[in-house]
């Protein structure tokens, strides 16, 4: 009896270490599975943030050509303003000289048309 008692609580000493072992591996398991897990989380985190920075610096240059050619277009906006400005002026002016002119000539009129009729 006394050897089956021994031989009993061997085998409750073998079983609770291999429980403890179990319990052992199963928690690094666990640990094992949460650190494979924070890998992938933290390569699609990497990822996508190597996403957003790519479309970042896209946008950014998207950004940089689109204000490049709206500053080519206010220059050549400017210039034809310019023109424009410089042709109504010359063209205000011609207008004034040949209105000036008629004047002259209707003022000429009118005297010879007066000296007529005094003459006359």
């Amino acid at each position: 009896m006394l050897e089956a008692a021994a031989c009993l609580s061997e085998g409750l000493k073998l079983l609770e270490r291999a429980v403890e072992v179990g319990r052992k591996e199963s928690e690094m398991a666990e640990r094992d599975l949460r650190e494979e897990e924070e890998r992938g989380n933290l390569a699609q985190y990497q990822s996508q943030t190597s996403a957003i920075k790519a479309a970042a610096e896209s946008d950014k240059e998207l950004y940089m050509k689109h204000d490049s050619q709206i500053g080519e277009d206010l220059i050549t906006l400017g210039s034809i303003l310019k023109e424009e400005s410089k042709t109504f002026a010359s063209a205000t002016t011609q207008h004034e000289e040949t209105v000036s002119a008629f004047f002259e000539k209707i003022k000429e009129n009118h005297s010879k048309q007066e000296e007529e009729a005094i003459v006359a």
